[in-house]
């Protein structure tokens, strides 16, 4: 898949409009770079074909010195490549169709930094956010050690609405994430080891199971957007009878590939749920990627981390795996697998 549209795309509405050019992405794809995403070109950025060149690109463009000194690079671009009439916000067959050019350059791009600017470019990553403000100055893991800086828009201290220093706080945040000066493992999410008391639940419950081969090591539950614990295996049986076994029968529980896990369920003794939801049935059902990983990237633009990652990152070694590691892999695969349940059936 390139990572960029041909210049006569015509795959949403944008393409047809008289005038209306393909605005592409530039600078650098390195592993040193950080990746400044907009949601789509202005007036200024169709006329010359290049991003963040009009009134709001000024003040993105003079504060890129807070990278350049300490040895950083950078990438500039839009999610939707065309501008849409009076600078309205894409609507979501135009984000759609961009979609799969903005997933493969993410894939190409080497970096792990994207400060995504406004509203409209946070939600390709965090699509249950419904508010800008509690976000920003909080990065976002997007798997793959990847992090999203949510920012406002340049274009709101054009308006008056901000001062510019809120934009250069927004990079140095950048900054230091990518030196490593910032500890990013669980910031935006409430991934945790279960307390031995709490039994949360919610309308519904995502539960993923870890095992090697048939032998299990735990099992993660997640009962909101971003929350969730991880249960070991020897904390099992003590976690049922804490409470979760009333649970069980009251919402539905939503697994991917729910054969998998109700046969490491039985070899921890745990009986199957009344209810059970299998998203990988769904989404073979509505034609998308049955992978877990394929599936939530296409419906999200998200990118989970895979257990070889995981594993490979400390040398093939599952037990030199840390438990915050462990923690972070296991709790995102229930809580992504919950809110693809809710994307696909709602």
């Amino acid at each position: 898949m390139p990572i960029n549209p041909p210049e006569d795309c015509t795959l949403c509405p944008l393409g047809l409009i008289k005038g209306d050019r393909v605005v592409l992405d530039e600078g650098s794809l390195a592993e040193n770079s950080i990746f400044f995403l907009g949601t789509a070109p202005g007036a200024v950025e169709n006329k010359l074909g290049r991003p963040f060149v009009g009134p709001s690109g000024e003040v993105l463009r003079r504060n890129l010195h807070i990278l350049t000194e300490a040895g950083l690079d950078y990438r500039i671009g839009n999610a939707v490549k065309h501008r849409p009439p009076n600078n309205r916000n894409p609507k979501p067959a135009e984000r759609l169709a961009c979609l799969p050019y903005l997933q493969a350059e993410l894939e190409e791009w080497k970096g792990r930094v994207v400060v995504a600017l406004g509203e409209s470019a946070v939600r390709f990553f965090a699509p249950t956010a419904r508010t800008l403000t509690p976000l920003i100055g909080r990065p976002i893991p997007i798997g793959a050690g990847r992090v999203v800086i949510p920012s406002y828009h340049p274009s709101n201290v054009v308006r008056g609405n901000i001062g510019e220093e809120i934009i250069a706080e927004a990079i140095r945040l950048a900054r230091d994430v990518a030196l490593g000066k910032v500890d990013t493992a669980h910031m935006g999410t409430d991934y945790r080891m279960w307390d031995g008391e709490r039994i949360e639940t919610g309308e519904c419950l995502g539960l993923d199971t870890e095992s090697l081969g048939w032998e299990p090591f735990g099992l993660s539950i997640s009962w909101a957007d971003g929350k969730g614990y991880w249960v070991r295996r020897d904390e099992i049986r003590r976690w049922w009878v804490r409470g979760m076994g009333e649970t069980w029968s009251d919402v539905p529980v939503i697994m991917h590939f729910a054969p998998h896990d109700l046969v490491v369920l039985e070899q921890m003794g745990i009986p199957w749920p009344d209810r059970i939801e299998d998203t990988q049935t769904l989404a073979r059902l509505k034609g998308y990627d049955i992978g877990l990983k394929a599936l939530v990237l296409g419906l999200f633009g998200y990118v989970m981390t895979s257990f070889e990652e995981l594993v490979s990152a400390v040398g093939g070694r599952l037990d030199e795996v840390t438990e915050d590691a462990m923690i972070g892999y296991a709790v995102a695969d229930a809580d992504w697998t919950r809110r693809a349940w809710f994307k696909l059936k709602f």
